[in-house]
């Protein structure tokens, strides 16, 4: 890319003949008008990096902006440049989840453009370009499940309450419907059961006192 980039867009803005007509000023791509986020780059160097994608185009300055960014798929989390307007992705990503973060980087301030580069070598790039409306339009669906660690301790604190909720209020007829959850009783068998249900559940991977321990400050 960053040899596309030289040889390719720095010689047609040479040629370009946009401004002649709308008497704009002619941009250049000058030294040093190129910087990438990658891991070739220290940690130390990002912050510097994001601070010149801040800076604006003003024909009359000096200080001039960076033009191009060349990127992994490290710019689809914490990228946060309001000046980003134009993204062009080489490829498409193996994760639906990286594509919609990476491309949600531009157009935050202004109306953007997401350029999708195919290659036509690329049995999954050409099912991508046959699908490409009905896959933007839809590709919320597509985004990959996350995985995770059963009964790890995050997991219980997100997800234990809820499923000790939904099993009681599913065994059961009396319980499932929305104007009879105020008749929960703490001494129902189906409480029970539920509890030794998510219990057995927990030790069948490995004996899992806080899962026990867990439940039993729910209840």
């Amino acid at each position: 890319m960053r040899r596309l980039v030289d040889d390719e867009i720095r010689e047609r803005l040479k040629n370009q003949t946009l401004y002649e007509f709308h008497q704009l000023a002619r941009r250049y791509l000058n030294y040093p008008y190129m910087e990438e986020l990658t891991s070739r780059k220290n940690a130390s160097e990002i912050p510097d990096i994001l601070d010149k994608l801040e800076r604006q185009f003003v024909p009359t300055l000096l200080r001039k902006p960076l033009d191009v960014l060349l990127a992994t798929n490290m710019i689809s989390v914490g990228v946060d440049v309001q000046r980003l307007g134009l993204m062009i992705v080489a490829g498409q990503p193996k994760n639906t989840a990286e594509y919609i973060q990476a491309t949600s980087r531009v157009g935050r301030n202004s109306p953007g453009l997401v350029c999708t580069v195919y290659n036509w070598a690329r049995p999954r790039d050409l099912s991508h370009y046959e699908s490409f409306e009905h896959y933007h339009a839809t590709f919320y669906q597509s985004v990959e499940a996350l995985s995770v660690t059963p009964f790890a301790t995050g997991a219980l604190d997100r997800g234990l309450a809820g499923i000790l909720v939904a099993l009681i209020r599913l065994m059961a007829e009396r319980f499932n419907r929305n104007d009879t959850a105020q008749y929960f009783d703490h001494d129902s068998p189906l409480v029970k059961q539920a509890f030794e249900i998510i219990t057995k559940r927990a030790n069948s991977i490995e004996e899992n006192k806080k899962v026990f321990k867990e439940i039993s400050d729910l209840l």
